[in-house]
């Protein structure tokens, strides 16, 4: 079967090439969350990366089941975080150039 022999076979593969990349921004929004995540110790964080990294599909969906609506409020917290950091080091510049 021809690849161009067909729009619905370009369709397709659209979809398919799709899903994967969405499926890998995924894994790796998930890994990032984990190596990140400040509350867990190494072990945990060692563990569910091998468990994601050999079983992505299911690893992914239990990560997301388990762990998933705290990913969302870490996010927050380190975007208030960076946030006020940012705050501060304007403001600091302000004093700097003012001269105080």
């Amino acid at each position: 079967m021809d690849f161009w022999s067909s729009f619905w076979n370009i369709l397709w593969w659209t979809l398919w090439i799709f899903i994967v990349v969405s499926f890998f921004i995924v894994v790796i929004r998930i890994l990032w969350d984990l190596l990140s995540d400040d509350s867990m110790g190494g072990w945990g964080k060692f563990f569910w990366t091998l468990f994601i990294v050999f079983l992505p599909i299911i690893g992914s969906l239990v990560y997301l089941i388990v762990r998933g609506p705290s990913m969302g409020q870490r996010t927050l917290e380190r975007a208030a975080g960076d946030r006020a950091a940012q705050v501060e080091y304007v403001r600091g510049l302000m004093d700097e150039a003012s001269g105080r």
